[in-house]
C-alpha cells in the first residue's frame, strides 16, 4: 500500500495524499510515524520495491514504474532517515531479464541513510558478496533460493551445488516444492546409496 500511494502512476489522488511527490510520501511519513509510536524507530523496518526500467513496454506492464524512480525513492528514503527508521528493505524485480537497479541508486541510498540496509530479489552468493564488497548493502536476503535450499547458508559457505528452485510448486499447500527439498548431506547421502545400489 505504501507503494501504491509513492507511485505518481498508482497514486491519482487529488487530496493531500496526492498530486506532489510531497503529498504522495504524507501516507508513508504517517505510518511510520505511527508504528514507531508503538515499537520505536529502533526497531523497525521498511521496505521498497523501486522498479527502473526504459521501454515504454515495460512502463505499461509494470505500473509502479516511475517517471522518475531515483527521485521518489531517494525521498522516501529521507523520509525515514528523518524518523530514525532501523533498517531499509528494498525489494528488486527478479523475474528473468529484469532491468538492473543502477549501481548510482544504490549509492544514493547509501549516502541518504544510516541505517542498515538489505536488498532482495534473485540474488546469486556472487551478486550479493559484490554489493556487500561495495558497501552499498549491509545485507541480502535470499527467499525463493532458501527455500529450495534448507541449509543454504552452509552451501554459500562452502560452494556446495544448490538445488534448482521448483517455481510451478511453490506455495502449492502441501509440502511440495516447500519444505521437501533436500539439504546437501542429505543429497549427498542419497547419491552414495544409489552409487552402492
Amino acid at each position: 500500500m505504501v507503494n501504491q500511494f509513492i507511485s505518481d502512476h498508482a497514486n491519482t489522488r487529488s487530496d493531500e495524499y496526492g498530486g506532489s511527490l510531497q503529498n504522495r510520501l504524507r501516507f508513508l511519513r504517517e505510518v511510520v510515524a505511527a508504528v514507531a509510536a508503538v515499537v520505536g524507530p529502533e526497531r523497525m523496518g521498511v521496505r521498497f520495491s523501486p522498479l527502473f526500467t526504459s521501454t515504454d513496454d515495460e512502463r505499461v506492464y509494470l505500473g509502479f514504474v516511475e517517471d522518475d524512480p531515483q527521485q521518489t525513492y531517494l525521498e522516501a528514503v529521507k523520509v525515514l532517515e528523518q524518523a530514525g527508521v532501523a533498517y531499509l528493505s528494498i525489494a528488486e524485480a527478479d523475474w528473468e531479464n529484469a532491468p538492473e537497479m543502477p549501481v548510482t541508486f544504490r549509492r544514493a541510498v547509501r549516502a541518504a541513510f544510516s541505517g542498515r540496509i538489505m536488498y532482495a530479489g534473485g540474488y546469486t552468493a556472487e551478486r550479493a558478496a559484490a554489493l556487500l564488497d561495495a558497501k552499498v548493502a549491509d545485507l541480502v536476503a535470499f527467499g525463493r533460493t532458501f527455500i529450495a535450499n534448507p541449509d543454504l547458508p552452509a552451501r554459500l559457505a562452502n560452494g556446495w551445488p544448490l538445488n534448482a528452485v521448483d517455481a510451478g510448486s511453490l506455495y502449492g499447500g502441501t509440502e511440495k516444492g516447500f519444505t521437501d527439498y533436500p539439504t546437501y548431506s542429505q543429497a549427498d547421502s542419497a547419491a552414495i546409496t544409489r552409487k552402492a545400489a
